[in-house]
């Protein structure tokens, strides 16, 4: 009998540590071999229309505004080699990346009515970027505990061209820091916002010249900035991740990491456009003009899924989609025909964007 009892005590005290055993959670974690080589590909697309447009001459309304609708919808795909070095604490001491494909088409379609005459334009850009073909490294710092972006020898890049590139694209800022059990939530730190929506960081991604010449409204192609400048160090909003558990695809299973997004930015493109203004051509009739403010507002609010590989110890796949908002306000001086004009419209923009990896 006291053999019986002795038995059930120890049953009872052990009992906790059986059931945490069983119910271990998952570690989710960045883990693969030195030396190992990945080859992913990123496709971006924005589909926007604008909503409404505003404009004033010398402060007041012009007595004939124009009404507009423009659509603009891009397609952007990035493919890059990556080969990593000496993995530790889930992070590689140097990434050797190789651009494979940077390249992306645009197209823009404006209708524009103005003293019962209508006119239309419909532009096709081509975008590609001096990066594509030459590769970087990464190397952690462990001082600054940072990257720093080192050419090859006899690279044709210049230190400028790299010097806003990102190193981690494999998602690992939307990792969780501990095991976690399915339905366990944690927070992504917003800081990490550009890394994970823009890949691989400003790539120089941009629209080539075209025989078309200035955009449709009269100024250059880089007026509503990238995705790059949006999702800087600077937004603002919430970015919620959540473990919801193991998910069966035709490659295997996987550890799906699902997240909701709600965030938005004011960035302010003024010298950019001003620069791109300076090395396109200006409208027909116009003399001189000087941009003195370029003002953009952005939301973006969505969610998406995160397949992670856990034998292979890196992700497996990537979607993110959601609504698109933005505000663009833009103030120049403008003189043509003997006359100085001072310009302010603002344009209301909404869509979709989309990611995949």
């Amino acid at each position: 009998m006291k053999h019986q009892l002795l038995f059930a005590a120890l049953t009872i005290t052990a009992s906790p540590f059986l059931m945490s055993g069983e119910g271990r959670g998952t570690e989710i974690a960045f883990s693969v071999s030195s030396g190992t080589t990945l080859t992913k590909t990123f496709e971006v697309t924005t589909d926007i229309t604008m909503d409404s447009f505003d404009m004033t001459m010398n402060g007041q309304e012009p007595p004939m505004l124009p009404s507009m609708d423009l659509s603009i919808r891009s397609e952007m795909t990035m493919v890059f080699e990556d080969t990593y070095k000496d993995i530790s604490d889930g992070r590689p001491a140097s990434v050797s990346r190789t651009f494979e494909t940077l390249s992306g088409e645009g197209e823009s379609s404006m209708e524009m009515e103005i003293m019962g005459e209508t006119q239309n334009e419909d532009m096709a850009q081509v975008m590609s970027s001096v990066l594509e073909g030459e590769s970087v490294e990464f190397k952690w710092d462990e001082k600054e505990e940072s990257y720093s972006t080192v050419l090859p020898e006899g690279s044709a890049l210049d230190e400028d061209d790299v010097e806003d590139l990102l190193e981690d694209t494999d998602f690992r800022a939307l990792l969780p820091d501990d095991e976690v059990s399915e339905g366990d939530e944690w927070e992504i730190e917003l800081s990490n916002l550009q890394g994970i929506l823009s890949p691989g960081g400003d790539t120089l991604l941009d629209p080539e010249d075209t025989e078309e010449g200035p955009s449709a409204m009269g100024m250059g192609n880089n007026d509503m900035g990238s995705l790059n400048d949006y999702f800087n160090e600077d937004c603002e909003g919430e970015f919620t991740a959540v473990f919801d558990g193991m998910q069966k695809t035709d490659d295997g299973e996987f550890a799906a990491i699902k997240f909701t997004f709600e965030v938005s930015n004011a960035i302010d493109m003024t010298e950019q456009v001003q620069e791109s203004l300076e090395d396109g051509e200006l409208p027909e009739g116009v003399g001189e003009m000087e941009i003195e403010a370029v003002d953009i507002e952005v939301a973006y609010e969505g969610e998406g899924v995160l397949l992670w590989d856990l034998k292979a110890g890196h992700f497996h796949s990537f979607e993110a989609s959601g609504e698109f908002e933005m505000i663009t306000d833009q103030a120049m001086l403008i003189e043509a025909m003997g006359q100085e004009m001072s310009i302010e419209q603002t344009m209301e923009f909404s869509g979709s964007l989309t990611y995949s990896a």
